[in-house]
């Protein structure tokens, strides 16, 4: 034991950390459920829905996996100036939320309307998983589950970089390449895979390609916005014009304001006297 106050910096890392990882755990599962809600329901719109291979495999495999290593990251060592927010209920919670799944439903439709419009696309069965629009939805999804629990393990300020999270790595190096074979392969390449997750490949490649290449530009954006929006000081200042918010409501930053900003002298030993 260490009989000073060397550990509260430590401690202020740790709690800022844990208190980052739970909110960014809760994001994860609520989006899960809104993203899967919205993809169901442009199902049932097209009389078709996800099959139980294709809910397992998102359940089981995507989602168990990384709800388990997301929280594994550490502290940054490198305490921030602004705190993290602290309450689930607040604006910025709830509008990073609704702007997650706006953007997620938009890419949905944006496949399913580009695959309405190509020539070769014909009407399949109704009340069926083997569907042009099944897959796609399905396509859509899985990365979605996957690239969304990557955006919301960002690292600085509070964590460290995701990298050093090893079991989270695994998790993208296992189901990354499984989720791209699942859009990029044609029909021909281990039939058996497709009948037993109920799926109907698009018979073109180019189509294959271009939906890729949407999922892609959907990463980006949701990589952009959770590293470089979200926790940015112009976005908090949206959002305090937003709120009406002209002066700080904590009293602690009234004090912090009267004080002195050149106390306390930090060039001098601590064991001088010091006229202030």
């Amino acid at each position: 034991k260490v009989p000073n106050i060397t550990c509260v910096p430590i401690l202020l890392q740790e709690g800022r950390a844990a208190i980052t990882t739970s909110f960014s755990t809760f994001k994860y599962m609520a989006l899960y459920s809104l993203v899967l809600f919205s993809s169901v329901s442009i199902l049932y719109w097209h009389f078709s829905y996800l099959g139980d291979k294709q809910y397992l495999y998102g359940d089981m495999v995507i989602i168990l996996g990384f709800s388990f290593v997301m929280g594994i990251t550490g502290p940054y060592p490198q305490l921030a100036k602004r705190r993290p927010p602290g309450t689930l209920a607040g604006i910025y919670v709830l509008l990073s939320l609704i702007i997650h799944v706006a953007l997620a439903v938009s890419f949905q439709v944006a496949g399913i309307v580009y695959l309405h419009s190509r020539l070769w696309y014909e009407v399949g069965d109704f009340d069926s998983t083997a569907s042009s629009e099944n897959t796609v939805i399905f396509q859509f999804l899985m990365f979605q589950y996957i690239f969304l629990a990557l955006s919301l393990s960002t690292g600085p300020p509070y964590r460290k970089p995701i990298y050093t999270n090893l079991p989270f790595m695994l998790c993208l190096a296992v189901t990354v390449p499984c989720t791209t074979y699942l859009t990029l392969a044609p029909a021909d390449w281990l039939p058996g895979l497709w009948s037993f997750m109920t799926m109907q490949p698009p018979p073109f490649f180019l189509f294959r390609l271009a939906i890729f290449e949407m999922i892609l530009l959907y990463i980006t954006l949701t990589y952009l916005l959770e590293a470089h929006v979200f926790h940015s000081e112009w976005w908090h200042t949206v959002l305090r014009v937003i709120r009406f918010k002209r002066t700080p409501r904590n009293r602690y930053k009234h004090v912090l304001k009267s004080i002195d900003p050149q106390w306390p002298p930090l060039d001098v030993h601590c064991t001088e006297t010091v006229q202030l």
